[in-house]
């Protein structure tokens, strides 16, 4: 064979190998998803993301405070605390990057979306949340589900603030599994994401004695959480009261369900169907994230949220 034949040949022949290199990129690269739906609690909802913990201190944000005091005279419900255009999910607002801003800057074409989180829900409430999320699909995209929904969940079943009891770990997971395959059934080529419960006793630890403002009895965050309630087993115990140490340790259990969920309907429904981000239950959140209730992720709380649980996601890459 002469010398041009055989260099004819290799070309073609790295040709072939440069183009199924490339094919099976594409191949391998997942497909974008055209929807997206968050269920959930009111960190998904933005509830109260448009404070920061010492905006108390500045007499000049006293409009931001009335605006707030307002929505909730006007709506009669914890609904007037959420401010979803903020949420790491499905917000719309530059400052916090979102997953479905991300995913419109991917896409050639926006994606629809819907925030039907609500705050103050538990597991228990997700199967309102995704009848919710299923009627707006069949209306608004003229399909049974969407392509990605987000699930974070677990707070409330965790935090004592009205209720007796904790969630079991069984109930927490039957719910959210329940939840799951309702919108795959619907929807098997599905992408949904679990979301970790991020760490309320981390949370304990940094901002307890932060400053908060100059009114009496509502100086630290450790009196606002007296104040107004929120997860008294866990901000208001000591790390060696037996109501801690059992929050602490359903808090563990939690975490070992979801993993439960993500191998077993994987196992059912194809591999990498669900993913459990399981990172932002090790993030460790500073007292700069937070709102002025002390509890609730501000804007660049809910940015970061956004950007540990978009690096597990499926489109973090592209």
């Amino acid at each position: 064979m002469g010398i041009g034949k055989k260099y004819f040949l290799l070309m073609t022949l790295v040709s072939f190998n440069a183009f199924s290199s490339q094919a099976q990129s594409v191949e391998s690269q997942p497909e974008l998803p055209r929807s997206m739906a968050v269920i959930g609690d009111s960190i998904s909802a933005g509830a109260l993301a448009i404070f920061n913990r010492t905006d108390g201190l500045n007499p000049l944000l006293l409009g931001k405070f009335l605006d707030l005091i307002l929505r909730l005279g006007l709506k009669m419900s914890i609904k007037g605390v959420e401010y979803k255009q903020y949420s790491w999910a499905t917000g719309w607002r530059k400052s916090v990057d979102s997953h479905v801003s991300r995913l419109n800057e991917l896409s050639e074409r926006p994606v629809k979306n819907i925030n039907a989180a609500v705050s103050g829900s538990t597991s228990f409430d997700l199967k309102a949340q995704v009848d919710n999320v299923l009627k707006w699909s069949r209306k608004k995209l003229k399909t049974k589900a969407p392509d990605y929904v987000a699930v974070e969940i677990g707070a409330n079943d965790l935090c004592l603030h009205g209720q007796a009891s904790m969630s079991t770990a069984q109930d927490y997971s039957e719910n959210i599994r329940t939840s799951v395959e309702r919108v795959l059934v619907k929807n098997p080529r599905a992408k949904i994401l679990l979301v970790g419960i991020p760490d309320i006793f981390h949370l304990k630890k940094v901002a307890e004695d932060s400053f908060l403002s100059f009114v009496p009895g509502l100086n630290r965050c450790s009196q606002m959480w007296s104040f107004h309630g929120f997860c008294r087993n866990i901000l208001e115990e000591d790390s060696s009261s037996p109501k801690y140490k059992e929050a602490l340790d359903r808090y563990g259990q939690y975490m070992h369900e979801l993993e439960n969920i993500e191998e077993d309907i994987n196992s059912v429904w194809g591999q990498d169907t669900v993913r459990f981000a399981s990172q932002l239950s090790h993030y460790e959140f500073k007292d700069t994230d937070i709102s002025f209730d002390c509890f609730h992720p501000n804007k660049r709380g809910q940015s970061i949220i956004s950007d540990v649980t978009w690096q597990e996601s499926w489109w973090a890459d592209l």
